[in-house]
């Protein structure tokens, strides 16, 4: 495109094209401030041009230091351009604000691992060397219920159903060959989690059809996969079924004519100790506490 540009028809047209979608920008601008209350007086042609003078000192102070800052010309452009567009958009599900209470599913997605504390023991085991958590990823499936307390405030509950992995990496100093054991060993724990959170939302004014969200909660979990009593685990770290814990994350919401699309992340951590430490099991003798990390990406789609 800068080669594109570098003729200069090619360069004045494009100018002339900036200028006129500058101008309907801050006609769009004034509109929605005079909806809001912020503007009282009638909006004329004198008051768009005092509006958009400050656009148009911009992209002139541009123009003659193109031959320093050409890239950064046709990217100030090309952002007004892109601002302008999203300004004028039309607006989907417009009465969707004034509902009081909406569902929606979410489609996640995690990296999880253990927050270890070692067990006094632990300097005195001369067979294990260092143990250390690893990530791993895993996905999820979650219904959400959104209760409207305010404009700003809304109280989400979901029951969500998430598969994921943790691991742990031992190094032993003298492996066991007849239990298949190697200098570098790693156990991985899975878990399939039931677990209902409970958030605290706050939202952004609606721009057209976006909005941002940041939230912050607890939440509850039951794994279905606990082996905290189990009998015969020698190569296992058992763990209890309970978790509680704090999330907290952000987010953004696109409106669709028929639904709304929200990419979210946010960090989960477990506050209880899931470690059922068993003194008779080597792997779990050397750890005294577990506690869960997990971050997690969600794609949310709500009607």
């Amino acid at each position: 495109m800068y080669n594109l540009l570098r003729n200069k028809n090619h360069r004045l047209k494009f100018i002339a094209t900036a200028m006129l979608v500058v101008k309907r920008f801050c006609s769009t601008i004034l509109i929605v401030e005079q909806k809001k209350g912020y503007l009282k007086q009638p909006i004329t042609q004198e008051l768009i041009i005092v509006k958009n003078f400050a656009f148009k000192q911009g992209i002139a102070a541009a123009i003659v230091k193109k031959r320093r800052y050409p890239k950064r010309f046709i990217t100030g452009v090309m952002l007004i351009l892109t601002v302008s567009a999203f300004g004028q958009e039309e607006l989907n599900l417009p009465n969707h604000d004034d509902k009081k209470f909406f569902i929606g599913i979410a489609i996640m997605y995690n990296s999880s691992r253990f927050q270890l504390t070692h067990h006094p023991n632990f300097l005195q085991n001369d067979s294990i060397l260092s143990v250390n958590p690893l990530s791993a990823g895993g996905i999820g499936l979650a219904g959400m219920n959104n209760f409207v307390i305010s404009p700003r405030f809304s109280i989400r509950a979901a029951l969500s159903f998430m598969l994921s992995s943790k691991d742990l990496e031992y190094r032993l100093k003298y492996p066991d060959g007849t239990n298949n054991e190697t200098p570098v060993m790693v156990k991985r724990v899975e878990t399939i989690a039931c677990g209902i959170p409970v958030n605290l939302k706050f939202r952004s004014d609606r721009i057209n059809n976006f909005r941002i969200y940041v939230f912050g909660g607890g939440k509850f979990e039951f794994d279905l996969a606990s082996n905290a009593k189990a009998k015969k685990a020698d190569d296992l770290i058992k763990l209890q079924p309970y978790t509680f814990g704090v999330e907290a994350g952000m987010g953004c919401s696109f409106y669709f004519p028929v639904f709304i699309l929200s990419p979210e992340i946010k960090i989960s951590n477990g506050l209880n100790n899931l470690h059922s430490r068993d003194a008779n099991l080597k792997f779990s003798n050397a750890i005294d506490k577990l506690n869960s990390r997990m971050i997690v990406f969600s794609l949310i789609f709500e009607g």
